[in-house]
């Protein structure tokens, strides 16, 4: 079992209890909810698909992976989600019977994710309508934070869309967005403030 932070909605807990376990199980190490748990998600995903695949590493997109994700994707976005939660700090939103429609919104900064979305696409290592994985932020910051990501430092091909590469990205929004409310004054970051400029 991990420890978790106190206002995790009960089946998020549950999903990322179980995503732990996988990895305990595969590795024999116990996930905490810091970054360090980033590279055990991306290893076993790639490590399943690979068994999936009869041992062979599949391309980006692959059937193979795309039938993991069903599996896969809400307990590994509730672990992904909650780490992100206890590091800068955030709230759940949306139905938790649906992952494609989880939506966690930090406190102290204006964006919105859903990590079940961003765990989807590690697993395929594409993007995914029906799975939404895009940082959302104001209208007015928007494509400014574009920029700042699009200056970042370029990272392999076959990390693009790992848990640890969408970390960096949402880190960089951070510090961004801080920045400009400090420059700007501060979006409020209330579930009415992030309904009202982003919808439900």
């Amino acid at each position: 079992m991990i420890a978790l932070p106190p206002n995790t909605p009960d089946t998020i807990a549950q999903l990322a209890q179980r995503a732990a376990a996988h990895i305990q199980q595969r590795f024999g190490l116990t996930p905490d909810i810091t970054d360090d748990t980033l590279p055990l998600l991306d290893a076993f995903t790639e490590a399943v698909v690979c068994e999936e695949n009869r041992g062979e590493v599949p391309e980006p997109g692959h059937v193979v992976r795309h039938n993991m994700v069903e599996l896969f994707a809400p307990s590994f976005g509730a672990l992904f989600g909650i780490t992100l939660a206890s590091t800068f700090g955030a709230d759940w939103r949306g139905p938790s019977a649906e992952p494609a429609k989880w939506r966690l919104e930090f406190r102290d900064f204006f964006l919105r994710i859903n990590p079940a979305g961003l765990a989807a696409h590690a697993i395929v290592r594409a993007p995914l309508p029906e799975w939404p994985g895009t940082l959302q932020t104001a209208p007015s910051l928007t494509e400014h934070l574009e920029e700042r990501l699009r200056l970042a430092p370029g990272v392999p091909e076959d990390q693009f869309f790992s848990l640890e590469t969408a970390w960096e990205s949402i880190q960089i929004a951070a510090d961004y967005l801080r920045e400009r409310a400090k420059k700007d004054g501060a979006i409020e970051c209330s579930e009415a403030a992030y309904a009202t400029i982003l919808g439900q």
